[in-house]
């Protein structure tokens, strides 16, 4: 197996080393959003297809701080939402928890459009492997559809960190563009 670099969760420092304070970051899948909601970056938007999440997260950030800015949106992640984005209008695009969710193919679609939109970088965290999840909470877009290993996305030119700790072998991938 091939040894790639490792990273542990704590707090949000994992995924704050990618992201710049002066950032627009785009968190697709956003759901609760808790880990992004408390990214240091300038510009913040959240997309997420359940809409309870959305309202929810429109209640938390109504108090933010001054200088800080976001958005939420509520879509569907499908190719026709995703091709109405322009090229190159976000720093960084993020999905975390999400592509396992979709079919493989619509997977591969959201991560071009992801690349495509992407003016810095990529930043994908995934499971490694099948890991069966069904609906939560009778919401139909919690189940596991697909998986990814560290050796596709490293093959599509992305750098992986295998995430140590946790009861999920999972991995984060991150593509410079």
């Amino acid at each position: 197996m091939r040894q790639y670099k490792i990273f542990k969760i704590i707090g949000i420092a994992w995924l704050q080393k990618h992201i710049a304070p002066n950032d627009e970051v785009m968190d697709l899948g956003c759901g609760l959003m808790p880990i992004t909601r408390k990214l240091k970056c300038r510009r913040l938007i959240g997309i997420d297809a359940w809409l309870p999440n959305i309202e929810k997260m429109r209640k938390t950030f109504r108090d933010n701080p001054p200088g800080y800015e976001y958005q939420l949106w509520n879509f569907d992640l499908n190719d026709t939402f995703l091709s109405a984005a322009n090229d190159d209008s976000i720093d960084v695009s993020l999905a975390i928890d999400l592509i396992e969710h979709f079919e493989k193919e619509d997977a591969l679609k959201l991560i071009d459009h992801m690349e495509r939109m992407s003016r810095k970088r990529i930043i994908i965290y995934t499971p490694s492997g099948f890991v069966w999840q069904e609906r939560v909470e009778n919401v139909e877009f919690q189940r596991h559809r697909c998986c990814f290993e560290p050796e596709e996305f490293e093959a599509m030119g992305y750098e992986v960190f295998m995430r140590i700790g946790g009861n999920i072998r999972s991995f984060l991938a991150v593509k410079e563009v």
